[in-house]
């Protein structure tokens, strides 16, 4: 385990994220979002399913992350491919302000 937080690119671990009792946002079922089966890798830094938001020079996006292509790369339902350097996890005010119809769609852990 990590001691201390890294943030390398704005890449954050979900161990670092865990340690400080961050409630990640996540939806319960990501293929509902899917249009195709993706196989993905395992990443330490994102999970299939987290809500991510990549901040633009207009409105920024909130994705569903559908696809792990490895550590750095990432599909989300949203806007496609993109590098853990374009991407955050979402707030819930984020996603409520942004795209309010995952609401119901968010796992509650």
């Amino acid at each position: 385990m990590q001691k201390n937080l890294v943030n390398s690119k704005k890449c954050i671990t979900f161990v670092l994220l865990n340690q400080l009792n961050i409630k990640v946002m996540k939806v319960i079922n990501e293929k509902k979002f899917a249009y195709f089966k993706y196989e993905s890798v395992q990443s330490s830094k994102y999970r299939l399913g987290d809500i991510v938001i990549k901040e633009s020079e207009q409105v920024p996006e909130i994705g569903v992350i559908l696809q792990i292509h490895d550590e750095n790369e990432y599909r989300t339902d949203m806007f496609g491919n993109c590098s853990c350097d374009e991407i955050r996890l979402a707030n819930i005010e984020e996603i409520k302000k942004y795209r309010p119809e995952l609401i119901p769609e968010i796992l509650k852990e």
